[in-house]
């Protein structure tokens, strides 16, 4: 492990579902980094049915209309690709945590904009059903045609 790592562990077992931290409001956990099985960690937050009011299943994504960049970091050159913060505040907005405007001496942002590219697979999820059930409309109208022609 590098300069500056924190380990957070237990002595022995496999104690899957042991929290090693929690992160709470209100008095109640909205999230979780848990152990999963010997190799693993899951990152958790707030999903319980009980904490929402349904309005019905998600059947437009919002994904097509998110940009996504080729890009180089300024500190250091390296490339990579993803989205812009502030384009996709304009899509996703839960996707995205909002920064400052104050700059420090180089010219970068003191707080920057985030974002958790774990609130995109919800819509990632609706994209994949669309696509699938056009894939299956389209199959059986190919097979609807080829057994005609046969």
């Amino acid at each position: 492990l590098g300069a500056g790592a924190v380990i957070i562990s237990h002595a022995n077992g496999s104690a899957s579902g042991n929290t090693y931290i929690g992160f709470g409001y209100n008095s109640g956990q909205i999230g979780s980094i848990n152990q999963n099985g010997t190799t693993a960690v899951a990152y958790n937050t707030s999903s319980d049915i009980r904490l929402k009011n349904d309005q019905g299943l998600a059947t437009q994504s919002r994904i097509s209309n998110v940009k996504i960049h080729n890009f180089t970091w300024k500190s250091d050159g390296s490339e990579s690709v993803g989205v812009f913060a502030q384009e996709l505040a304009e899509v996703i907005p839960e996707a995205v945590t909002k920064g400052t405007d104050e700059l420090n001496e180089q010219g970068l942002p003191v707080q920057p904009w985030g974002v958790d590219y774990s609130k995109l697979v919800p819509d990632l999820i609706v994209a994949v059903q669309q696509q699938q059930a056009i894939i299956t409309q389209l199959t059986s109208r190919i097979a609807a045609l080829e057994s005609k022609g046969a």
